[in-house]
């Protein structure tokens, strides 16, 4: 089963990502930081005001790391200045969930098929 994973968000926003989750796939709810990193999933939804200063960088270094190995789509659901290294279709910051909830049917979606695909690719 591929999930997406979602860190500091509400229940009311957790529910909203659950209603427009495809087919096949569930929700994983990262507790602390570090889960973030841990837990595999297509789509990573992050409340970034819930990260101290150190492990946003800790999850930027992380993935400018992985480079074009990242599958997975993260989402920021307040504006938060990605790095330049980091690509833009996969690394993607909303002003508030309310922007994002308008277009999670198709990002959820997409965010799906380009990690399969690309999973595919890899293995």
């Amino acid at each position: 089963m591929r999930s997406a994973v979602v860190f500091g968000l509400e229940p009311q926003e957790m529910e909203s990502i659950v209603r427009n989750l495809p087919q096949d796939t569930d929700l994983s709810l990262a507790d602390v930081f570090t889960d973030i990193i841990a837990y595999p999933g297509f789509a990573y939804i992050i409340n970034p005001w819930k990260l101290d200063n150190k492990d946003l960088e800790i999850l930027f270094d992380f993935y400018i790391d992985v480079g074009e190995n990242t599958a997975e789509t993260i989402i920021f659901i307040k504006d938060v200045s990605i790095p330049k290294e980091l690509s833009k279709e996969l690394f993607l910051a909303y002003s508030d969930f309310s922007v994002l909830e308008q277009k999670l049917p198709i990002l959820l979606k997409t965010s799906y098929e380009r990690y399969c695909s690309k999973v595919i690719e890899i293995y």
